[in-house]
């Protein structure tokens, strides 16, 4: 585990290895897959199971030829594999070993050192993206916070201010503020954000506001298939026909999903929705996290966040399968010696039925 961690953030050299295909998403792949031979199918994962079909079939009448197929398989595998972990640490661990490796290229690349390219040439390290690189520190801060460790703080905190990504820092403050405080407080402050920025946007802001419109005016009941908004191109300007944007992601990966799968993506915001339920977990930090970057930013189609977020999911879930719990708490044991080594019951629900009522309501 601490060996993937470490070689997700260095194993792409943006200009020498991979190319429209960030090699992060090969490695998941391949690392993942031993893990299907541990663990057990729960509720949760046949949930899952019943989106990947859907994607599936999708491709019948999408337009992408296999992609986004291979990403929702590889949001499963790493679902899968946080469900069979006992501990996310040696993760942690080894992603903030791998973007420490990170910084001193981001401060070169930061004082207009090009060797390795970025985006914008902004300081993006290894990652090409700074944004990227904001919201993965972001991420591996919070659930080192939480879990105590305070060595890598410093490095991955400068890091963060490296790559001037406001988003980074307001997705690690309200990941803290959930955890430690309330995840109203971080759900209350998110909103207050939101309307901010349709009050006060900024010229980057005006841009996802029109792509937010477009891609509202589009949306279908079934979707229009796995990996389709790759397909979607926008006239920001209607006065000028010849300015046409690409628009590739929704930067609202709520409103993606809706696009490319519309009822479908049902089962995956229920999957999300129970596990942002228990905010005692050690590992609810860099979920809420995630979820926060998901509102204004694409973190389930870069690999890194995507892994970070569907592993923490699985792994907040795999104490907690309420068919179990039913069978359990109020009905007899109809498969006789079916043992559970982390048994699920009422008590553990008890903690996220009300947070679920909270975010219904």
């Amino acid at each position: 585990m601490f060996l993937l961690g470490l070689l997700l953030p260095i194993c792409y050299i943006p200009g020498y290895t991979g190319a429209a295909i960030p090699t992060q998403w090969a490695l998941v792949g391949v690392a993942l897959l031993p893990s299907l031979w541990h663990g057990r199918m729960t509720a949760y994962h046949w949930l899952g199971s019943i989106f990947l079909a859907y994607a599936c079939a999708s491709q019948f009448w999408s337009l992408d030829y296999g992609y986004g197929v291979w990403l929702a398989v590889l949001w499963a595998l790493a679902f899968w594999w946080g469900g069979t972990q006992s501990s996310l640490l040696p993760l942690w661990q080894g992603l903030a070993w791998g973007l420490a490796l990170n910084v001193p290229i981001a401060l070169a690349q930061s004082y207009g050192w090009q060797g390795i390219p970025s985006m914008y040439g902004g300081a993006a390290g290894l990652l090409f993206n700074s944004t990227l690189l904001g919201a993965c520190c972001a991420l591996v801060l919070a659930a080192l916070i939480s879990h105590h460790e305070w060595r890598f703080t410093p490095i991955l905190g400068y890091a963060l201010w490296l790559s001037h990504s406001r988003g980074a820092w307001l997705a690690l403050a309200l990941a803290l503020i959930a955890k430690h405080a309330h995840p109203l407080v971080a759900l209350a402050l998110l909103i207050c954000g939101a309307l901010w920025l349709g009050y006060a946007p900024g010229p980057h802001d005006v841009q996802r506001l029109q792509i937010w419109a477009t891609v509202i005016g589009k949306l279908s009941a079934f979707g229009w298939g796995a990996g389709s908004l790759a397909e979607l191109y926008m006239f920001p300007d209607p006065h000028l026909a010849s300015q046409i944007i690409h628009v590739e992601f929704a930067h609202n990966d709520i409103l993606q999903l809706i696009f490319e799968y519309g009822l479908g993506a049902i089962s995956v915001f229920i999957l999300f929705a129970f596990a942002l339920a228990f905010p005692s977990a050690r590992n609810y930090a860099p979920l809420v996290g995630f979820a926060v970057l998901a509102t204004f930013w694409f973190p389930l189609f870069a690999p890194i966040p995507a892994f970070i977020g569907c592993a923490c999911a699985g792994h907040i879930l795999r104490r907690h399968d309420p068919v179990i719990a039913l069978r359990r708490d109020w009905g007899p044991d109809l498969v006789p010696g079916d043992a559970d080594p982390e048994p699920c019951s009422r008590a553990a629900w008890s903690e996220a039925l009300p947070s679920l009522a909270r975010i219904a309501h």
